[in-house]
């Protein structure tokens, strides 16, 4: 909720919930009260509650989605500022120093989608793709990088798509610099190391020098993809298996929710 404070969040999210539950009871109540014949016992309730049955139940039925909506939505604005809070704290344990600008080390979160909408048109449904949702920092927030993460692993593209398909941790260091005017030989070896075409590599000039994907389970299934980039030569290999874990749990208990 853009312009609420944390306080005014939980509100929301309070009565929203409550909400949700009054009006889904409530339908529950009115189908259960429906099966009752209205003159049992020549009781006046059954009478009453028949007579206003024509406005009522529909209504039950309009408002209990709507409120549980609401309740997804404010939940959603309660719980994703923990998931950036969540990648911050990491990206601060594997890279503690304060003279690094955060756009220089970087943990963002890719998820996984059968389809996304890109440069004005739909990718493929017939593959399936990767897609920025939370990344360190307050830069570069609004790439719209995607890569191709299908079934078939070898014809996944980019570190993000690879470990989503092959589902394993996997490390890339050593890549070459392509600030400036790197050479094609450069060029080609990046996009090598990485599975991305050569034609966008070329374009884009990445400047990590290394790079971590880290397959992220939801319910039990593969959800997406924690990448870790640097501009760093090395990665800090201990640092991340020794941190992840601890990540691990609570990003997936927060994903659980928000999905």
């Amino acid at each position: 909720m853009i312009g609420l404070s944390d306080n005014r969040r939980h509100q929301v999210l309070f009565w929203a919930k409550l909400f949700a539950r009054l009006f889904g009871f409530a339908s529950i109540s009115f189908g259960v009260l429906l099966k009752v014949p209205a003159v049992q016992n020549g009781n006046l309730f059954f009478n009453k509650f028949n007579e206003n049955m024509w406005w009522a139940f529909p209504a039950v039925l309009v408002l209990a989605p709507v409120f549980e909506f609401i309740r997804r939505w404010a939940e959603r604005q309660v719980l994703w500022p923990l998931v950036k809070a969540l990648l911050e704290d990491f990206r601060s344990k594997l890279y503690p120093s304060n003279l690094d600008g955060a756009h220089v080390h970087r943990v963002t979160l890719f998820k996984h989608s059968s389809w996304v909408l890109r440069k004005k048109f739909f990718k493929s449904f017939g593959f399936g793709w990767v897609y920025i949702l939370e990344r360190t920092g307050h830069t570069t927030q609004n790439s719209r990088t995607v890569f191709r993460a299908a079934n078939d692993p070898y014809k996944a593209e980019g570190v993000a798509g690879s470990t989503w398909a092959f589902n394993r941790a996997s490390y890339f260091e050593d890549h070459p610099d392509l600030s400036g005017n790197p050479s094609d030989r450069a060029i080609a070896e990046y996009a090598k190391k990485t599975s991305c075409p050569i034609d966008e590599i070329r374009v884009r000039k990445p400047r990590s020098r290394s790079l971590c994907g880290i397959p992220v389970e939801v319910r039990g299934r593969v959800w997406g993809v924690l990448v870790i980039d640097s501009r760093n030569v090395k990665l800090p290999k201990e640092m991340i298996e020794t941190h992840y874990f601890l990540v691990a749990k609570s990003l997936g208990r927060l994903l659980e929710r928000l999905t």
